[in-house]
C-alpha cells in the first residue's frame, strides 16, 4: 500500500518516539551500575535545612519531626523554618520546637518561597543547604544518601520525590509519573542534563548559592531557575535517586491542573531567560540535545493527541450517522465493517505493539529504581498513567505555552 503524506508524518513522529525512549534507557543502564550511588563520604559535611511555610498548620509538624528523626550527627546539622506570614498555627506549632531549641523559627512577611529561602540563607553558616517544602517529609536515611554525592565538583544534588497518598485517581496517576521521574531525573543525571531542582529535599553548596545570589524572587519556578543558573555558570548537578522525599499532591484537577501550568509557564520563562544556552555547545546535552527536543516533544504530543481525539470522534460521528440510516439498527453496521487495510496491519499495528511494550517496561524499570515493587492493587495507578497520562500532559504543556505566549499571569 502506497504511504501518504500523513503516513510519512506519523512514521516521523514514531520514529523520534522510539529514538528517544531507547536512548534514555541506554544512558540509564550503561551508567547505572558503575554510578556514584555506592560512594559514602568519607568526612560528613555540616548541612542547614531550610523550611518555607505559609498557612502550613496540617503539615509543618509532621516535615519538621521527620528531619528531627534524620540519621544525621546533630552537631553537623541545622533545621531552620521561615514562617511566611502564616494566618493560620503555622507560627504557634513551630514556636514550640523552637522554645526547645530544636529548629530557628524565622518570621516575616508573606513574600514567597524564594524570598523565604534567601532570609534564611542570610543566616546559614554550614557546607550545605538543603530546600525542604513544608508539606514533604524526609525518609530517616535521606540526608546520609545524599552526601554521598558531595565533592567539590558537584553544585546541586537532587533527590527522590515520592507521592505520599495515593487515595484517588488523580492522585495515582500522579504517584507513578513521580516513580517515572525518578528514573528519567537519573538519566538526565547520567547524561549531564538536569534542569530542576526539585523544592522538596534537593540540596546546593552553600558557598555557591551565596555567590550566584540565591534564589530568584521573580520566577514563579525558583527551583528550576537556579539550576539553570548553577548550570549557566558551569556548576555540575548530581542525582541521588534512593534519598526519598514524600511530598503531597494536589487531590483534584483544578489543582493539578493550576501547579501544571505555573510549571510549565515557568519552563518556557526559564528556556527564554537562558536562551544563549539552546544549541550552544557550551552546555554540552542539555544545550544541544534535550532543550531543543522539548520543543519537538511538545509539537509531537500537541499532533498526536489531536490525532487520536479527531479520530475518535470522527468514527464514533460516522457510526452514528451510519445507525441513523439504518433504523437505528446496528446489526448492518457491524456486518459491513471493513477489516483493516495491510498498511495499518503491518506498520501502525507493530508501532501501537511496540509503544504498549515500551509503556509496560518504563513502568516497571521505574518502579524498580524507585525501590518498589510491582504490586497487583497498583494495576489501576500504571493503567491510568498509561491511558490519561499522555493527553493530561498535552494539556498541562499546550496551556502553559499559550500562558507563555500570551503573557498571562501566574503567581506563586
Amino acid at each position: 500500500m502506497e504511504m501518504t503524506p500523513l503516513d510519512i508524518v506519523y512514521m516521523i513522529v514514531y520514529f523520534i518516539i522510539l529514538y528517544c525512549s531507547t536512548l534514555w534507557f541506554l544512558v540509564f543502564f550503561t551508567n547505572y551500575r558503575s554510578s556514584t550511588r555506592k560512594n559514602v563520604a568519607v568526612k560528613l559535611p555540616s548541612v542547614s535545612i531550610i523550611v518555607p511555610a505559609f498557612n502550613e498548620e496540617k503539615n509543618i509538624r509532621d516535615c519538621i519531626e521527620s528531619l528531627l528523626n534524620l540519621d544525621y550527627p546533630r552537631n553537623l546539622l541545622k533545621i531552620y523554618v521561615v514562617n511566611d506570614g502564616s494566618t493560620d498555627n503555622t507560627k504557634k506549632i513551630c514556636e514550640r520546637y523552637a522554645k526547645r531549641g530544636l529548629i530557628r523559627l524565622i518570621n516575616q512577611k508573606n513574600q514567597g518561597k524564594a524570598a523565604a529561602m534567601n532570609n534564611a540563607l542570610k543566616y546559614v553558616k554550614t557546607d550545605y543547604v538543603v530546600s525542604m517544602d513544608a508539606d514533604s517529609v524526609a525518609e530517616r536515611e535521606f540526608l546520609r544518601k545524599m552526601v554521598r554525592y558531595a565533592n567539590k565538583n558537584v553544585g546541586i544534588i537532587t533527590p527522590a520525590p515520592k507521592v505520599m497518598k495515593k487515595d484517588n485517581w488523580i492522585e495515582k496517576i500522579q504517584y507513578v509519573e513521580y516513580l517515572f521521574s525518578i528514573f528519567l531525573r537519573k538519566a538526565f543525571s547520567f547524561f549531564d542534563s538536569q534542569y530542576v531542582a526539585p523544592g522538596p529535599g534537593s540540596m546546593y553548596k552553600t558557598e555557591i548559592l551565596k555567590k550566584l545570589g540565591g534564589f530568584d524572587t521573580n520566577s514563579i519556578v525558583e527551583d528550576m531557575e537556579i539550576a539553570f543558573r548553577f548550570f549557566d555558570k558551569g556548576y555540575k548537578l548530581d542525582n541521588c535517586e534512593n534519598a526519598y522525599v514524600y511530598t503531597k499532591t494536589p487531590k483534584n484537577f483544578k489543582d493539578l491542573l493550576k501547579q501544571r501550568l505555573r510549571w510549565y509557564k515557568g519552563y518556557f520563562q526559564t528556556v527564554a531567560q537562558y536562551s544563549h544556552m539552546r544549541l550552544n555547545k557550551k552546555f554540552g546535552n542539555l544545550g544541544i540535545f534535550l532543550l531543543p527536543m522539548n520543543y519537538v516533544w511538545v509539537i509531537l504530543m500537541i499532533f498526536i493527541t489531536s490525532s487520536f481525539l479527531f479520530n475518535v470522534i470522527s468514527t464514533v460521528i460516522n457510526s452514528a450517522e451510519t445507525i441513523a440510516l439504518v433504523n437505528n439498527d446496528i446489526f448492518p453496521l457491524v456486518t459491513r465493517m471493513e477489516l483493516p487495510s495491510v498498511m495499518n496491519l503491518s506498520v501502525y499495528s507493530v508501532f501501537f505493539a511496540i509503544f504498549s511494550a515500551l509503556s509496560i517496561v518504563t513502568i516497571i524499570v521505574s518502579v524498580k529504581v524507585s525501590g518498589e515493587k510491582i504490586k497487583i492493587k497498583d494495576c489501576l495507578s500504571y493503567l491510568l498513567f498509561i491511558l490519561l497520562y499522555p493527553i493530561m500532559i498535552t494539556v498541562f504543556w499546550t496551556v502553559g505555552l499559550k500562558k507563555h505566549l500570551f503573557g498571562d499571569a501566574i503567581k506563586w
